[in-house]
């Protein structure tokens, strides 16, 4: 056998052997591309259309979560105040200005008092504050 033909030969079948696994890696789900390859296509529409009958799709957050602000309402200035979910700058100079009127707050139901911040505000806020009680 000629030399030329023997590489020829070699070659063809390094080539079959390699594109196969190609062509068997893509069916089994290997994708060097990135995207779903014809076989995962088809199994991701149908778990797709099975997990859709069972339930709305939830949204997923991936950011990281934010550290929880704490703050003493005892301590803390207007601007700190400010921060809070729900508490503007306004409601804020009210706040400091019943801690002047009426003294330190010992628990979360004492910033009730504030024209502004009713049960539902309290609530949100209540997590982020930093009291004795």
């Amino acid at each position: 056998m000629n030399d030329r033909i023997r590489f020829f030969l070699g070659m063809l079948v390094v080539g079959l052997v390699y594109f196969g696994g190609y062509y068997h890696g893509r069916m089994q789900g290997w994708n060097p591309g990135g995207s779903p390859s014809p076989a995962m296509q088809n199994d991701t529409k149908t778990a797709e259309s099975a997990s859709e009958a069972a339930s709305p799709p939830t949204p997923v957050d991936v950011r990281s979560p934010e550290p929880l602000l704490r703050v003493d309402p005892n301590e803390a200035d207007a601007r700190r105040l400010a921060e809070l979910p729900g508490i503007g700058p306004k409601l804020a100079d009210r706040i400091l200005l019943d801690r002047r009127e009426n003294g330190r707050y010992v628990r979360a139901e004492d910033l009730l008092r504030v024209r502004g911040i009713g049960p539902k505000l309290l609530e949100k806020i209540r997590k982020n504050l930093i009291l004795p009680q």
